[in-house]
């Protein structure tokens, strides 16, 4: 597990429980990835993550729900994408997540 600041480091975030989510290496790498070309769907899981940190248990099935209907929008806008090196952008790791 990594520890994603909700709040950024840069900008005064701290290691705290209330400010991290805690994800698989991937997850967090294709959060950062998501940050970098869609900064709209970023700001939204991470508010999600917020709130599941205010109620201090499990996210909901709805809260699953939305975050996987954000993360299918991503991957529907970005599904061609490449990166520098001619390679899909969205690894098929990203898409291993089980709700």
């Amino acid at each position: 597990m990594t520890a994603h600041h909700l709040l950024k480091k840069s900008e005064g975030g701290r290691l705290t429980l209330d400010n991290i989510a805690l994800l698989l290496p991937h997850a967090h790498q294709y959060l950062h990835l998501i940050e970098f070309k869609d900064i709209e769907i970023y700001n939204a899981i991470n508010k999600i993550f917020k709130i599941v940190n205010q109620q201090g248990c499990e996210p909901t099935t709805e809260q699953r729900q939305i975050i996987e209907y954000f993360l299918l929008e991503f991957e529907k806008a970005h599904k061609s994408d490449k990166n520098s090196k001619g390679n899909a952008l969205i690894k098929y790791k990203y898409l291993q997540r089980g709700l």
